[in-house]
């Protein structure tokens, strides 16, 4: 059974993880290997990387084109997608990690909502025990 955690990613919400995942599984197999993502299909797959738990260390400075490629695991053949970043080093990264590591849209909304206040907090807090 699909596992109901409703994810968005740009303007695209998803009602399971399922359906994001094959939302994606689609465009890996719209494409020839080692062909270039198209500029809408770059910016949604760009974006689901932000979910990566290792995201910071797999974008580095930015990521400049984003294919598929033939990825080579446990004795067998499957299409992964691979990036170039800015600095022009090439790296790959598991969508299915992305996936379950999005956060759910109710958490994108708290952490919207601790964000708006977070200054107002840490001014009541400084003031409150500023001679403690």
């Amino acid at each position: 059974m699909a596992r109901r955690k409703k994810t968005q990613i740009l303007d695209k919400e998803f009602e399971t993880q399922k359906e994001l995942k094959e939302y994606v599984q689609k465009i890996l197999y719209a494409y020839e290997l080692n062909e270039l993502l198209s500029p809408e299909h770059f910016q949604f797959i760009r974006s689901l990387l932000n979910n990566h738990p290792d995201s910071y260390e797999k974008i580095g400075d930015g990521i400049e084109s984003i294919w598929i490629q033939e990825n080579v695991v446990n004795r067998g053949k499957s299409r992964g997608f691979w990036f170039q970043r800015i600095d022009r080093s090439i790296d790959n990264f598991s969508y299915k990690v992305c996936i379950e590591s999005a956060p759910s849209v109710t958490s994108h909304f708290l952490m919207a909502c601790r964000e708006a206040v977070d200054s107002y907090v840490n001014a009541y807090r400084e003031k409150t025990f500023q001679g403690v």
